[in-house]
């Protein structure tokens, strides 16, 4: 039996209200690069704050003036994505100055849609075999590997499956196949599972449920398939426990006696010992996974995707419904007490000096790595995390990149970085990127790397087969290509804006077909989410910009896939009923 653990130190809604947070002036930016920020940016900059405020207000009153005339669903809605967490940036789609970009269309663009002209319309896609032949045409950059070596409880949620990011604490999490079919109470995350999988059936079966799932999620011949498409790039979401033995000095029994390259062993968060616990991936199967890329012609950007005590907010965070402790506790145990943002930074450093010492036939197989997944999403609304502390620590985890031999193999550094994290992105980490990176740096081995979804960005881009989206399913393909057009060209357009100086490595490192986050009432006809797909394709060829879907497959998550499985958008995906295992 697996039993859902309440949020630590939230009683109530009331607990999670936004609070004023002094905002300190940016003193993490180093004055060796001081001028790299162009004025022109500078002024953007300044437009973009005034009018996202006025932005702001105007969504509040909206929904004030929605539940006085009877709209509580939809304000409701809102508020409950505001409080209780999301998988990306819930920003007002791309703010843009307006005005003719030079692309022809001479029209205002907010990003949301309402203005930009799209191209004229092509015949509708009725059937995968039409939207595979469009996406080898122009194919993204990469496809992620989510729910493998990093679990996300919507993944194995079965026919139940609603939320893209569970609401309220309440995990969605059927099954854990092919060992875990059932479950008597829905887990959450994947260190609450863990936990809970070892009090009531043991570690041998825990290790044996894990080792099952991870050698069957992706078939064998996945890699090959992905490759035939055009891909160039799988993104491999990993927990940190994949380099668990580098927090060995806190505690050489718990974390220090296993052998990382072959074992699998079940290890406790360091900070909520008694109730998260991971289970480790070894090495080997690790350069297994980067040798049989390379064979195939791909390269791995290896994500760490969660950290001791949660550094984000959500079911990837490896410990959700509990608080997000990553930035700002020590770890619970142990006679030397570390900081957990401390302990990160081992685990960061563990990964870089893993993959420097890699065989060549691995190491042909690494494309780049992310750090740190999504760092502090949603802490602009929650308050869990420094903003200074954040950036501190992606700065030194960067450094440990930079003075590694890394980067003269032609490895990149995803800098992941989120608008959801910051008060005011704009002001703060826009400024502190130019100024972190020199701009030799950022057209070599860095790249400017977010995540952006059609499916939070409530009344703006979203498609809803009920009302009070930016657009309902059973719309003219016009009107809905004039949305998703509009929508995807302003946030390309702002990704330039904020990080796009001349050849700058550039990437969205997760985007989906979904166009709604309560994938019940998300658009799922391949008419308008393969219309979708072709608008994100087009956008990311004009601008340069890398593109990774989110994800290929989630064969136990059929309420989702139609807007977030690539391997059943293309009709690929031969599921023969696996589906009906979470129950």
């Amino acid at each position: 039996m697996v039993e859902m653990l309440p949020a630590a130190g939230v009683e109530s809604n009331a607990d999670l209200e936004d609070e004023e947070v002094p905002f300190p002036e940016n003193p993490l930016l180093p004055s060796s690069h001081a001028d790299a920020l162009p004025a022109s940016l500078s002024r953007q900059i300044a437009r973009k704050v005034a009018l996202g405020s006025l932005v702001v207000l105007a969504a509040g009153f909206a929904a004030v003036l929605l539940l006085s005339a009877g709209g509580r669903g939809v304000a409701d809605a809102a508020l409950t994505q505001r409080q209780d967490g999301e998988r990306a940036s819930i920003e007002l789609t791309g703010y843009q100055d307006g005005g003719d970009d030079g692309d022809g269309d001479g029209a205002e663009e907010l990003g949301a849609g309402v203005a930009a002209p799209p191209p004229e319309l092509g015949p509708p896609i009725s059937s995968g075999r039409e939207m595979l032949e469009i996406f080898k045409q122009s194919p993204m950059t990469g496809v992620n590997l989510g729910g493998w070596l990093c679990l996300e409880d919507w993944f194995f949620s079965g026919a139940d499956g609603a939320h893209v990011m569970s609401l309220h604490g309440q995990g969605q999490g059927a099954c854990l196949p092919p060992l875990v079919k059932y479950v008597e109470q829905k887990w959450p995350s994947e260190g609450i599972l863990t936990n809970n999988l070892r009090k009531s059936h043991g570690d041998e079966y825990v290790v044996k449920a894990f080792a099952a799932h991870r050698s069957e999620f992706i078939p064998v011949d996945d890699f090959s398939i992905i490759a035939s498409l055009g891909i160039k790039m799988l993104r491999l979401p990993l927990s940190w426990a994949a380099f668990a033995d580098a927090l060995a000095p806190i505690d050489h029994e718990l974390y220090g006696t296993h052998n990382p390259d072959k074992d699998m062993v079940i290890v406790p968060d360091p900070f909520y010992k008694d109730t998260a616990a991971f289970v480790t991936t070894p090495r080997e199967q690790l350069e297994d996974v980067l040798r049989k890329a390379a064979q195939n012609g791909l390269k791995v950007l290896i994500v760490l995707h969660n950290f001791p005590g949660g550094a984000q907010q959500g079911t990837y965070n490896g410990v959700w419904p509990l608080e997000p402790m990553f930035w700002k506790q020590e770890q619970s145990f142990g006679p030397n007490r570390n900081r957990l943002s401390e302990l990160g930074t081992w685990i960061a450093k563990a990964l870089v000096d893993w993959v420097v010492g890699l065989d060549e036939a691995a190491q042909a197989g690494v494309g780049g790595i992310t750090m740190m997944n999504e760092p502090a999403h949603m802490n602009r609304f929650k308050h869990f995390a420094d903003e200074n502390v954040v950036l501190d620590w992606l700065a030194s985890a960067a450094q440990n990149f930079r003075t590694s031999k890394l980067p003269s193999k032609g490895i990149k550094l995803y800098m992941n970085i989120m608008d959801s994290a910051f008060k005011n992105f704009d002001e703060t980490v826009v400024p502190w990127f130019w100024n972190t990176f020199t701009e030799e740096e950022r057209k070599t081995w860095v790249v400017a790397d977010n995540h952006w979804y059609a499916a939070w960005a409530t009344r703006e881009c979203d498609g809803r087969s009920i009302e009070g989206g930016a657009y309902e399913c059973t719309d003219s393909r016009a009107d809905i290509s004039a949305v998703m057009h509009g929508c995807i060209k302003g946030q390309a357009k702002l990704m330039l804006e904020r990080f796009g100086s001349e050849g700058a490595l550039l990437a969205f490192s997760e985007l989906s077909a979904g166009t709604f986050e309560d994938a019940r009432h998300a658009c799922k006809d391949r008419r308008e989410t393969g219309m979708f797909v072709e608008e994100i394709l087009a956008r990311l060829a004009a601008s340069g910009i890398q593109g990774f879907f989110w994800t290929w497959r989630m064969p136990y998550g059929p309420t989702f896939e139609a807007g977030w499985s690539l391997k059943w958008l293309l009709g690929l995906e031969k599921t023969d009923g696996e589906s009906n295992v979470c129950r």
